[in-house]
């Protein structure tokens, strides 16, 4: 997924179905699993680029800001 390409809204929505989907998988599976674990990789790297969105948003801000 490049940046940008998602919204933030449509990116905090994935989150929060990722999180939801790596909690059900801990409960059937257990914490230490193989499918936990790979859920709980996709979900960091899905708060990793909303992280950097919203970076990216503030940067802008502060540039017009500053003009």
């Amino acid at each position: 997924m490049g940046r940008g390409l998602m919204d933030i809204s449509t990116l905090a929505e994935k989150i929060a179905s990722a999180r939801q989907e790596m909690i059900a998988l801990g409960l059937q599976y257990g914490l230490n699993s193989a499918p936990v674990l790979e859920a709980s990789e996709y979900l960091d790297g899905l708060l990793n680029e909303y992280r950097s969105l919203i970076t990216e948003k503030e940067k802008a801000s502060d540039t017009i800001k500053h003009q």
